[in-house]
This record gives structure tokens, C-alpha cells and sequence, in this order.
């Protein structure tokens, strides 16, 4: 299993230029082709911008977003002058650990 590099395109600062975005990186099995014209494929390419981020961007270190309260603004680049916005909320799914008592 290897990681690619991709086209997209991202930001965390709605000040960044596209020069300065993150590019998206993606596992080799993982679909790679979003269509930026549809809502869905979108709202897919935000989730997979901020797993990107979460894990390559040290996004894990912000307080606000970990605690689930807030969500993070994420701008995703269309083309070099054009960027969506979404909120994206960092979910987590709990986890269980059970050992017989004595």
C-alpha cells in the first residue's frame, strides 16, 4: 500500500494563497477522482482533506477541533483563484477495552 500525491488541493486559513494550500495525499486505494462539481464528491474531498490534515499537518494538536465543540474550516481549491468553504467536524467513535474480573 502506497500514498499519492493528488491535484487537490487544500487550505486551513482562508488567508492562504493557493500556492501556499496543502496538496492532498491519498492511500493507492483510495478513489482519487472527486468530481468538484457535485455537492457529494465535495463534501467526500473535505472529509479526506481533513484526514489528511488530522494525520500529515499536525491537525490533531488543535484544542477547539478535537473536542468535537467547534468544527475546522477547511477551503478547498477548485482552481487557482476559485475555493469552497466547509466545516468539518472531527468525530469520534469510542472504543472499548473489557477484561474479566476476578
Amino acid at each position: 500500500m502506497s500514498v499519492i500525491k493528488t491535484d487537490y488541493k487544500y487550505s486551513v486559513d482562508e488567508s492562504d494563497t493557493y500556492d501556499g494550500a496543502y496538496y492532498l495525499y491519498l492511500y493507492d486505494w483510495k478513489r482519487t477522482d472527486f468530481d468538484l462539481t457535485d455537492e457529494w464528491d465535495l463534501e467526500r474531498l473535505a472529509q479526506e482533506c481533513a484526514s489528511d490534515y488530522h494525520s500529515n499537518h499536525d491537525g490533531w494538536e488543535h484544542r477547539s477541533w478535537n473536542n468535537g465543540s467547534e468544527p475546522k474550516e477547511f477551503w478547498i481549491w477548485i482552481d487557482e483563484n476559485t475555493k469552497v468553504k466547509f466545516d468539518v467536524y472531527l468525530e469520534y467513535e469510542p472504543r472499548f477495552d473489557a477484561r474479566k474480573s476476578e
